[in-house]
């Protein structure tokens, strides 16, 4: 049986109005009603945008379009807005996609769509019918982890060991300073969810790349990625959308240490991971886009490549660190079961 998927999306940006100029303060309501009326004509009647700026949306099925005070923007006559989705099912049709597509095509008529480091997209995945599993959310936990550093290569440099995005394994109390393999025990040990959770997020801070705080709360139980960038079009945000959606149904498959270890550190080894177990209605085209993009961080190595290769090195000796670290406890591990063996045959065993 598919496991299958809904999806909820957050996006930040800035609108600079196009054709007309507005006071401060009613700036927010005629911008929104300007693009409501032009974009709702062109959407499914099921999937019409809503005003959230003076008013709640109540009805979770709707878009809608509400102010977003962490967003910031110095220039004169721009708008600071997030763009909320509604609950959205993850499967084959294009629907749901051709919404976004939509929205961002009248943006873009009505508005300048600009982004800055103060922006982000937020993207929430729940399965459809189950909770999460405890040893799914401990597969995620160990993927994330040992994949940190690949998934910040394809990041911009703000958006990696930003304090509203920390590292779980850098940046929680109780794994801050463990080794990989570590970390990989602990998660281990979690005997409840909550207990993963208090982990990965210490004090329950949603402020981690990974947020898995939505789990204490039986009305959402949803795994949130909050580390990609803001961005002006609807391509790139359906890029980070299926590569979210994707990791955590790879993380359904069972993951030893040993196949983790084998695993390369590397962008080809998170292709390889990311290509073994695909969920209905997969996007490969968006995802291989993704993982051959360059960002900031590939630009800069390319403008240093001293610093480049020093990083390379720093995250194959990691790799090699922890596969060192596996076999010797294998070996620890094969040499206990053995004394433990001769110890059962000298004292139990019959005596003729």
């Amino acid at each position: 049986m598919y496991s299958r998927y809904r999806v909820g999306i957050e996006i930040e940006f800035i609108l600079k109005p196009i054709n007309f100029a507005f006071d401060p303060l009613g700036k927010v309501r005629a911008v929104v009603a300007q693009i409501i009326s032009e974009c709702n004509p062109h959407l499914r009647p099921t999937a019409q945008l809503r005003n959230k700026v003076d008013k709640p949306c109540r009805r979770p099925e709707f878009w809608s379009l509400k102010t977003d005070n962490s967003v910031v923007s110095y220039e004169w006559n721009t708008l600071p807005l997030e763009l909320v989705s509604p609950v959205l099912t993850y499967d084959e049709t294009n629907a749901w996609r051709d919404d976004l597509h939509e929205i961002f095509r009248v943006l873009k008529t009505v508005c300048e769509i600009k982004v800055n480091p103060s922006c982000g997209v937020h993207i929430h995945i729940s399965r459809i019918g189950e909770p999460w599993k405890l040893e799914t959310l401990k597969e995620l936990s160990r993927n994330a982890m040992y994949f940190e550093k690949v998934i910040d290569s394809l990041l911009p440099r703000h958006r990696v060991g930003n304090e509203l995005l920390q590292s779980s394994r850098y940046h929680s109390l109780p794994l801050e300073g463990k080794s990989m393999l570590d970390c990989v025990f602990l998660v281990n040990d979690c005997v409840s969810v909550p207990h993963l959770v208090e982990l990965m997020n210490f004090q329950g801070s949603r402020y981690f790349a990974w947020n898995l705080t939505n789990m204490l709360d039986n009305s959402r139980q949803t795994v949130e990625f909050r580390q990609p960038p803001g961005m002006d079009t609807a391509e790139a945000v359906l890029q980070w959308v299926e590569f979210v959606v994707l990791f955590l149904h790879a993380a359904k498959r069972s993951t030893t240490l040993s196949i983790l270890c084998n695993t390369a550190c590397s962008l080809a080894g998170l292709r390889w991971f990311l290509s073994i177990y695909k969920p209905v209605g997969y996007d490969s085209r968006a995802v291989d886009e993704l993982l051959s993009a360059s960002f900031e961080q590939k630009q800069r190595w390319l403008e240093f490549p001293e610093e480049g290769r020093l990083a390379e090195q720093e995250r194959l000796a990691e790799q090699a660190r922890f596969a060192e670290q596996v076999r010797l406890a294998e070996e620890a591990d094969v040499a206990e079961q053995a004394a433990f063996a001769d110890y059962i045959e000298k004292n139990y065993s019959p005596r003729s």
